[in-house]
């Protein structure tokens, strides 16, 4: 017995696993002892006081201070747990969270535009007038008659009449009464794209109608008519520049994605024979 025992303890494979095994359990024992150290550093404050600052428009106290930080502290070891459990794994909120940032990183990476000159965005704005242009708006009044209209020429002849009496006309109706300077889609947007037609078709201030709407028939009164304008370059300059930069943005996180995609080898599995998998449910029976 003694002779194998010492027979062994020679073999070197025997110490070699023995050390091996011996590293890899005080590897472990201070790598488990890392995850339970949490380090405050001077960055690490700054950053919390930035983030208070920012919000709150003012300074920490003190007290602030010291409520951020252990805030910091319960949130890491509770990150920590939830990762140590596994509770970050195929959860899709995380994904998504995930995917979002890289998203953004694509975009902050790959973005390294200069500041266009007058030139490009001239160029720019003459080639891309509907990002631009001012859309035509309309002001108006109207009188809800609800589901039916069997009332409407009566209501007209009294709304003509009596114009100070608009708002006590009609029926109840659950949004406003009167809009100002609204686009086409905006008016689309609240009563529907026929609504907004017709009233854009409107040419004078007399009350009109019945128009229908997504809620019921209305009697409307164009109060104030603005056309569709292209404002001068000059007016304009610093959101061309600011559209400009947005769209170079986006073609550049778009081409930071692509290359990213073309990196990966996606491999579509086969679909398993649906007939075998019914086969152990059938056999069980």
């Amino acid at each position: 017995m003694k002779h194998w025992v010492g027979r062994f303890l020679r073999e070197r494979l025997t110490w070699f696993v023995l050390i091996g095994a011996l590293l890899f359990g005080v590897d472990l024992w201070r790598q488990r002892q890392a995850d339970h150290d949490i380090q405050i550093s001077l960055p690490l404050v700054e950053k919390l006081v930035a983030q208070w600052t920012g919000q709150t428009k003012r300074p920490p106290s003190p007290q602030d201070l010291d409520l951020l930080i252990e805030g910091y502290i319960r949130e890491e070891i509770l990150v920590r747990e939830a990762r140590r459990l596994g509770m970050d794994v195929d959860d899709v909120i995380i994904r998504r969270r995930l995917a979002q940032k890289m998203e953004f990183v694509l975009g902050e990476d790959q973005l390294d535009v200069d500041q266009p000159d007058d030139q490009v965005l001239r160029a720019y704005y003459e080639a891309n007038p509907t990002l631009f242009r001012v859309p035509a708006r309309r002001s108006f009044r109207h009188i809800f008659l609800g589901p039916h209209a069997e009332n409407a020429s009566e209501l007209i002849m009294r709304a003509r009449t009596a114009p100070d009496m608009w708002r006590q006309m009609g029926q109840p109706f659950m949004l406003q009464r009167e809009y100002l300077e609204r686009s086409f889609n905006d008016v689309a947007e609240t009563f529907g794209g026929e609504f907004a037609q017709s009233v854009f078709e409107i040419a004078d201030e007399q009350w009109q109608g019945p128009i229908a709407s997504a809620y019921g028939h209305h009697l409307v009164s164009v109060t104030a008519q603005s056309p569709e304008i292209m404002p001068e370059f000059v007016t304009v300059i610093d959101r061309v520049a600011q559209t400009w930069l947005k769209q170079q943005e986006i073609q550049a996180a778009e081409a930071a994605w692509q290359a990213l995609r073309a990196s990966y080898r996606v491999t579509f599995l086969p679909v398993a024979d649906l007939a075998e998998l019914d086969e152990p449910a059938a056999s069980s029976d």
